[in-house]
C-alpha cells in the first residue's frame, strides 16, 4: 500500500492545530494554522521521502521449493492425407516456490 501523502499532511495538521490555545485573536490563531498547514506539508514529504529510500534487508526469509508437475504423454492424431503422427510428449515443468511462512517477514529490517 503506497503512502498517501495528503492524508498523512492533513493528519499530522489535524494533531498540530489539537493544541491551539482557546482565544479571541483569530488573526493569531489563523496565522498559526497557516504556519502548521506547511510544516504538516513539510513532514509528510520528508517522511514519503524516507519511506521511498528505505532498504529492506530480507535475508531472514526462506522459500520452499517449487512444486513438480507432469503433463500427460503424448496423444496419436491422425491427419488427413499424411497418416498418423504424435502430439505433444510427456513434460515435466516446476511450479515457483513460495515463501516458509516459518521465516515471516518479521526476519526482514528496515534501515
Amino acid at each position: 500500500m503506497a503512502l498517501n501523502k495528503s492524508s498523512l499532511a492533513s493528519d499530522l495538521e489535524k494533531a498540530l492545530n489539537s493544541s491551539l490555545p482557546g482565544g479571541d485573536d483569530f488573526e493569531k490563531e489563523a496565522e498559526i494554522k497557516k504556519k502548521n498547514k506547511k510544516m504538516a506539508k513539510m513532514m509528510a514529504d520528508a517522511i514519503d521521502k524516507f519511506v521511498k529510500s528505505a532498504s529492506v534487508d530480507v535475508s531472514g526469509l526462506e522459500t520452499l521449493p517449487g512444486t513438480q508437475v507432469t503433463t500427460n504423454p503424448g496423444q496419436p492424431v491422425v491427419a488427413p492425407g499424411s497418416g498418423a503422427t504424435t502430439g505433444p510428449g510427456t513434460g515435466l515443468t516446476t511450479g515457483p516456490g513460495k515463501e516458509n511462512p516459518a521465516s515471516g517477514i518479521d526476519c526482514c529490517k528496515v534501515y
